[in-house]
């Protein structure tokens, strides 16, 4: 099977912002640690508010708003069936954008407006159909956009030799989320009510996924860094790209490999 050299240790010399200079915010004059770090602190704080918003904050919302509303629960699920739909069928489509220098910002940034909205609005509803267009539909769209795609996408690029134990603390966030936000939506329920709380639910977890989504970078390669905060020379020199080597697959090089269909 033919292989290709590692994109991240061939093109770490050449790649570099538009202003010609690699993304100087990122660099570790700036920061006291290696910023593959921070990708790993979003990605535990996304992995918590996809949870959190996915799971356990609506399911603290499911009495108040089947009793008021009557709806039965299998109706209030059918909005979660709609938004896993929405995601398993669009992730495809838009997962390449993630590879792409400013895709995974962009997608954030969307993703955060898009999730703040979809949340808050659902204090108005009065119908069924409206609640599965904005948690199902709307929510689903903005899902693509944080949560645990960052974590799957954002932090294998930052890391090599250190990457299970990157994956393995930005993914414990998911336990965040259902720590936080039962507690957080029940006291929101008791203190103002269920409708309210969806907008006070929406505006706090879109704001905060709008501030991460800021932090991100696609890969280490943009800021003249190399995976797990190798040391680097400057571009131009012989061995600029010292660091790990991780062969890469082409997806026509992947397709046939067992590992990947037993990943999908």
């Amino acid at each position: 099977m033919p292989r290709r050299p590692c994109a991240t240790c061939a093109r770490t010399s050449s790649l570099q912002t538009p202003g010609g200079r690699p993304d100087q915010t990122v660099r570790p004059e700036r920061w006291p640690f290696f910023y593959g770090w921070v990708i790993v602190g979003v990605g535990f704080v996304a992995s918590g508010i996809g949870s959190g918003v996915g799971i356990w904050g609506p399911s603290v919302l499911l009495l108040p708003m089947t009793e008021e509303l009557g709806w039965s629960r299998a109706a209030f699920f059918s909005s979660f069936l709609v938004r896993e739909l929405i995601v398993g069928l669009a992730a495809p489509l838009v997962g390449p954008l993630y590879d792409t220098k400013h895709g995974p910002r962009v997608l954030a940034l969307a993703g955060a407006v898009l999730l703040g909205l979809s949340i808050a609005l659902i204090q108005n509803i009065t119908e069924l159909w409206q609640f599965i267009a904005l948690f199902g539909v709307l929510g689903g769209v903005a899902e693509l956009g944080g949560g645990f795609f960052i974590t799957q996408t954002l932090v294998p690029k930052w890391f090599v030799r250190k990457r299970g134990r990157a994956l393995g603390i930005s993914i414990m966030g998911v336990g965040l989320g259902a720590l936080v936000f039962p507690t957080a939506i029940s006291l929101l329920i008791e203190a103002v009510g269920w409708r309210e709380a969806w907008m006070w639910f929406g505006v706090g977890v879109g704001s905060i996924a709008f501030v991460l989504a800021l932090l991100l970078r696609t890969d280490p390669e943009d800021a003249g860094l190399l995976p797990d905060g190798g040391p680097t020379r400057e571009a131009g020199r012989p061995g600029a790209a010292a660091g790990p080597h991780e062969p890469s697959l082409t997806p026509r090089d992947a397709h046939p490999t067992p590992a990947f269909w037993l990943l999908h």
